[in-house]
C-alpha cells in the first residue's frame, strides 16, 4: 500500500498575461509565484491486489462542515471498470471527468492495465483541502495519485519534479506545481521548509525558487464555492467593461523579479533593489539598506482573480477587510480563484 500527500497551494502574486489557443480551447496565460502550503494536505492511499480490474474508491471529508455540506459528497463507492466499453461504469463515478483522480487514471490508461494484469485497485482519499476553494485541491489529489502510481510501477516517472509528463500537466494549470510540491514534501530523506516556483505559460512551466525568506501562510476556508472557470470568465467580462485594468507585462515582470530576489535574499534585502521593496524610496542604493515595510507586501501579493472572485461572491469582502486589519506585518488576499482567504507573513 502506497500513501501520498497532496498539498494545497496559494499564489504569492498572480497576473494574467494574455490568451492562447490550446487544442481549440481559449486559455489564459499567466505569471505567478506558487507557494505550497506544507500544513494543509489531502492524504491518498493506493493499493493493488489480484483481481479482475475493479477500482474501489472510498473517501472521507475532514474539512469545515460548511464545505462538507456544500460538496454533497458520499462516503464510499465501488465501481467495476472491467468492461471499459460500457459507458455506464465510467459515468457511475461521482466526479465524472471533473475529478482529477479519475482523469489521471484515464490518462494513464489504468482501467485497461488493471484488466490486462488481473489487478484490482483500491483508492482511499482523506479530503482536507477545501473543495472549489482556490487552493488547488483537485490538482493536489491528481499529483498524489501520479506519485503513488509511479511508486507502484504503473506509470513512467516524470523526467524531473519540475517537468511533469505533458499528458498529466495538461489536466490543469496547477497540476505541474502540485506534482513538484508533492515530490518535495513526500520525500523521505529530506523535507524542505517550503515549495516555491515561478509558474508561467498556462502555469505548467516551472522554475524553482530557493527561498531564504521565511513564509507563514494561514488559510481561512470560506463556506462558499467558486469554480475557477467562472472566475476567469468574470475577469474577462470585467476587463471588457472597463471595471478592472490589466497590468502591463513589463510591470508584471519587474514586480515578479523583485519578489523573487527578495525571497531568495533571505535575511538580507540587498538583492531586492526594486523601489517598491524599498520603503517607497526611488534610489536603489538607499533602498537596499532599508528593511521591507509590511504594507508593501500588497504590491507583490496582487491577484488578478481577486476582484472577479469578490464580484461572484461579495460576502468575501467583509471577511477580507477584517483579516487585512488584524496585523500590520501580514497581508491577506483571495487565494487563486477563491473563495478561500490566505494571510501571509514573510520574514527576511
Amino acid at each position: 500500500m502506497i500513501r501520498k500527500r497532496g498539498f494545497a497551494k496559494t499564489n504569492l502574486g498572480l497576473w494574467l498575461t494574455g490568451h492562447e489557443n490550446v487544442s481549440g480551447v481559449d486559455m489564459h496565460t499567466l505569471k505567478t509565484v506558487y507557494y505550497g502550503i506544507p500544513e494543509l494536505y489531502d492524504t491518498l492511499e493506493l493499493e493493488t491486489t489480484p483481481g479482475n480490474g475493479t477500482i474501489h474508491y472510498t473517501y472521507e471529508v475532514s474539512i469545515a462542515p460548511s464545505f462538507e455540506q456544500r460538496a454533497d459528497l458520499g462516503t464510499s463507492l465501488s465501481v467495476d471498470l472491467s468492461d471499459t466499453r460500457n459507458d455506464d461504469h465510467t459515468n457511475a463515478l461521482p466526479w465524472d471527468g471533473h475529478n482529477l483522480i479519475y482523469r489521471v487514471l484515464q490518462v494513464a490508461r489504468l482501467p485497461e492495465r488493471l484488466i490486462r494484469d488481473a489487478l484490482n485497485l483500491r483508492i482511499h482519499l482523506v479530503k482536507r483541502i477545501p473543495i472549489a476553494g482556490g487552493l488547488a485541491g483537485g490538482s493536489a489529489d491528481a499529483a498524489a495519485t501520479i506519485c503513488a502510481l509511479e511508486d507502484l510501477g504503473l506509470v513512467t516517472p516524470a523526467p524531473s519534479s519540475t517537468a511533469l509528463t505533458p499528458e498529466f500537466a495538461a489536466l490543469g494549470a496547477d497540476v505541474a506545481f502540485s506534482y513538484y510540491a508533492a515530490k518535495l514534501f513526500n520525500a523521505q530523506n529530506s523535507v524542505p521548509d517550503s515549495a516555491l516556483a515561478l509558474g508561467t505559460h498556462l502555469g505548467e512551466v516551472l522554475q524553482p525558487i530557493h527561498a531564504q525568506a521565511q513564509i507563514k501562510a494561514e488559510v481561512f476556508p470560506m463556506p462558499y464555492a467558486i469554480r475557477a472557470g467562472d472566475c476567469y470568465t468574470k475577469y474577462d467580462e470585467l476587463l471588457r467593461q472597463g471595471s478592472i485594468q490589466s497590468v502591463p507585462l513589463e510591470q508584471i515582470n519587474t514586480t515578479v523579479d523583485d519578489l523573487i530576489r527578495f525571497l531568495e535574499g533571505g535575511a538580507t534585502v540587498e538583492k531586492a533593489a526594486g523601489t517598491a521593496l524599498a520603503d517607497g524610496h526611488s534610489s536603489t542604493e538607499d533602498a537596499t539598506k532599508r528593511s521591507v515595510r509590511a504594507d508593501q507586501l500588497k504590491l507583490y501579493l496582487h491577484n488578478d482573480l481577486e476582484q472577479p472572485a469578490l464580484v461572484i461572491c461579495p460576502e468575501l469582502a467583509e471577511e477580507l477587510e477584517h483579516l487585512r486589519g488584524t496585523s500590520a506585518r501580514s497581508y491577506a488576499f483571495v487565494s487563486g480563484s477563491g473563495p478561500s482567504l490566505v494571510r501571509v507573513q514573510i520574514s527576511a
